[in-house]
C-alpha cells in the first residue's frame, strides 16, 4: 500500500473493506488479507481521489 496513500475507507455488506488509493487513483478491495482491484478510476479522475461513500445496496459496475 505505501506509496499508493491509502485514504477513505468503507465496507461492503459482505464485511469486505474497500480502500481508496489516492495516487494510483483506485479503490481496492481487502477479502481475507488480500489486496484486489474494486475499481480503477485512473482514466475519469484527474486528479487524486481522497474519499469514497458506500451504500448498503450493491450496485453492477
Amino acid at each position: 500500500m505505501g506509496e499508493e496513500r491509502p485514504s477513505g475507507l468503507g465496507w461492503l455488506p459482505d464485511g469486505d473493506l474497500l480502500v481508496v488509493a489516492m495516487t494510483a487513483r483506485q479503490v481496492w478491495r481487502v477479502t481475507a488479507g488480500e489486496i484486489s482491484v474494486h475499481a480503477d478510476l485512473a482514466e475519469i479522475a484527474t486528479w487524486h481521489c481522497n474519499d469514497m461513500v458506500v451504500g448498503a445496496e450493491v450496485r453492477p459496475m
